[in-house]
């Protein structure tokens, strides 16, 4: 009895982790948008500038 006890209260844990998880992937994935959208913006004389190339920046979340 004890020990299905710790397994739901392991697996209610993992799964609270698990949203806690993808809420933290959701939000860092908005903040980056944003940031780059900003970013992106430049100035009209930044584009004719040689060396001011439009970056992209990619983030892979694994585990």
């Amino acid at each position: 009895m004890k020990s299905i006890r710790e397994q739901d209260r392991v697996t209610k844990e993992l799964e609270r982790m698990r949203v806690e998880k993808e809420t933290i992937e959701k939000t860092l994935k908005t903040k980056l948008t944003e940031t780059v959208e900003i970013s992106d913006g430049g100035t009209e004389t930044d584009k004719h500038i040689p060396g001011h190339e439009k970056h992209v920046l990619r983030i892979d979340i694994t585990y």
